[in-house]
C-alpha cells in the first residue's frame, strides 16, 4: 500500500490536516499509532484508492532542542519511507526561511512533493498562497484543514501520484485495440504489422476464451495487439459483425492504452463510424485514425479528405490521421509511431503554475458570457489525472458556464500543450 507523509515546520496545521484526511471526508479503514508518539498512521481511501497517511512532528533545525531533534528524525524517517510527501505550509504567515530549508531537505530526498498551503480560509489568503511556487514544486494547493476548503483538488492530485506509481510498475507494453467496421481492413493491418522485418513476434494468452493477443516490438518498444486470435491466418478468418458490436468494442477499449480506428477510404465516414468514435471518447482512450485503402483513391487529396472527415466528426478533430494501405504495407510504420505518440500524450502532465497562467489568460482574453448579470470567475485549476488528462477548475458558480466555453478551454489547452489524440476531461467545481 502506498504511503503519504505530512511534513512541515511546527504549527502550520499538519495535525489538523491529518485529522481532516482521517475523518469523514475520507473513508477510514483502520487507524493505528506508530512506533512513537510523534508518528501517527491512518489507512484511508479516496476515489477508490487506499493509502496510508503518516502525521509527523514539526521539522525544526534547532540542534539545541532535544525534543525537536527527535521530532525531526522521525519526520525524516517518514519522508524516506513515503511514496509522496505532502509539504504543509502556512498561508497566513507566508513563505519563511524554514520553509525553504525544509524544501531543500525534500528535494534531496528525491520524493514526489505536493505543497498544501494550509489556513487559506478566504480568497485573500488563498491568493497569497501563490508565493509558495517559489519553492520550485509544480503542485501547490491552497487549503483550509479547518473548513475543508480546497481539499477535493488536493486529494485528487494526491491519489493520482499514487495511481501513476502503481501503473508504472505493471505496465510494460503499449496495448492497442484495432477497431473498425467489418471489412475495413483490421486483419490486413495486423498482418502488415507482423510482416514488418523489424518486428519480433510471439503469441501470449489473452483475457477472453477465444482470443490470443499478439505481442510484437517496434523501434525497440513492445506493443500488444488486443483480441487478434487467428488474425495471421489470412483467408481463414472472416471479420464477424459481432466483433464490431458495442460489447466487444467496449471490452477492447477497457483493456487498451490507445485505439487504432480504421476507416475505409472509399466509403468515407458512416453513422457506424461516428458511434465508434464516440465510444472511444466515452472510454477516455487516446486514438489514431487510419484511413485504409488509400491506394485505391485516384488522385487522393489528403487535405481535402481531412476537411471532409472533420466536417462529419468535428468532435474528433484532436485525433491524428494516417493514410495507409494495409494490403500494400504502406503507412504501417507511421501508424505505429502515431500510436506510441498518442500514448505519451494521454500521460502528459502540466505543472500547476503554467496551467493556471494559460487558463487565466484565456479567461481574460475571452471571458464567459454573463447570465442574468452574473459572470463566472475562475479561481484556480489543477491537473487531477492522466489517461485521459483530467483537470479540475474551481469557479464561483459552474452553472454560469455554457458547454461551448468548456470546448474553448479544451482548445486552449491543446494549443498550449499538445495532447494530440488524447481526450480531455474538464470538471468545473464550485469552490467552497
Amino acid at each position: 500500500m502506498r504511503t503519504v507523509a505530512l511534513a512541515g515546520r511546527p504549527n502550520v496545521g499538519k495535525s489538523a490536516l491529518f485529522n481532516r484526511l482521517a475523518g469523514k471526508r475520507i473513508a477510514i479503514v483502520d487507524s493505528t499509532y506508530g512506533m512513537t508518539r510523534d508518528r501517527i498512521c491512518a489507512t484511508a481511501e479516496w476515489g477508490g484508492r487506499r493509502f496510508t497517511v503518516v502525521d509527523t512532528g514539526g521539522i525544526d533545525f534547532d540542534s539545541s532542542d532535544t525534543l525537536r531533534g527527535m521530532a525531526r528524525r522521525q519526520a525524516q524517517l517518514a519522508i524516506e519511507q513515503a511514496d509522496t510527501v505532502l509539504f504543509v505550509a502556512d498561508a497566513i504567515e507566508g513563505l519563511v526561511p524554514l520553509d525553504r530549508e525544509i524544501a531543500a531537505l525534500l528535494r534531496a530526498a528525491g520524493k514526489r512533493v505536493i505543497v498544501a498551503v494550509n489556513k487559506a480560509d478566504n480568497e485573500a489568503s488563498a491568493a497569497a498562497a501563490g508565493e509558495f511556487h517559489r519553492l520550485g514544486f509544480p503542485d501547490v494547493f491552497p487549503v483550509s484543514a479547518t473548513h475543508g476548503r480546497g481539499m477535493d483538488a488536493l486529494l485528487d492530485a494526491l491519489v493520482e501520484t499514487l495511481v501513476e506509481d502503481e501503473e508504472e510498475e505493471v505496465r510494460e507494453t503499449l496495448r492497442v485495440a484495432v477497431l473498425g467496421r467489418p471489412n475495413v481492413g483490421k486483419s490486413s493491418w495486423v498482418n502488415a504489422v507482423l510482416r514488418e522485418e523489424r518486428m519480433i513476434v510471439d503469441g501470449v494468452p489473452g483475457t477472453t476464451r477465444d482470443a490470443v493477443d499478439t505481442r510484437a516490438s517496434w523501434r525497440g518498444k513492445v506493443l500488444t495487439l488486443i483480441d487478434t486470435a487467428g488474425i495471421r491466418r489470412e483467408g481463414k478468418l472472416r471479420e464477424a459483425a459481432e466483433y464490431y458490436s458495442l460489447t466487444r468494442t467496449r471490452a477492447s477499449l477497457k483493456r487498451c492504452d490507445a485505439a487504432l480506428m480504421l476507416l475505409d477510404a472509399l466509403e468515407g465516414v458512416t453513422v457506424q463510424d461516428e458511434k465508434l468514435a464516440r465510444s472511444i471518447l466515452d472510454e477516455g482512450r487516446g486514438c489514431v485514425l487510419g484511413v485504409n485503402k488509400w491506394d485505391l483513391v485516384r488522385g487522393g487529396d489528403t487535405r481535402r479528405y481531412r476537411e471532409t472527415l472533420w466536417g462529419r466528426m468535428r468532435f474528433f478533430n484532436h485525433v491524428p490521421v494516417v493514410f495507409l494501405s494495409a494490403k500494400l504495407g504502406r503507412g504501417i510504420g507511421r501508424s505505429l509511431d502515431a500510436l506510441f505518440l498518442v500514448r505519451e500524450q494521454t500521460e502528459r502532465r502540466v505543472g500547476t503554475p503554467v496551467l493556471n497562467r494559460i487558463l487565466h489568460q484565456a479567461w481574460e482574453r475571452t471571458p464567459p458570457a454573463s447570465l442574468k448579470g452574473k459572470r463566472c470567475r475562475l479561481y484556480y485549476a489543477a491537473q487531477t489525472g492522466v489517461r485521459p488528462p483530467a483537470f479540475s477548475l474551481f469557479v464561483n458558480n459552474r452553472d454560469l458556464l455554457a458547454d461551448q466555453y468548456a470546448q474553448y478551454l479544451s482548445s486552449t489547452l491543446r494549443r498550449a500543450f499538445g495532447f494530440e489524440g488524447a481526450p480531455l476531461r474538464l470538471k468545473f467545481k464550485n469552490r467552497r
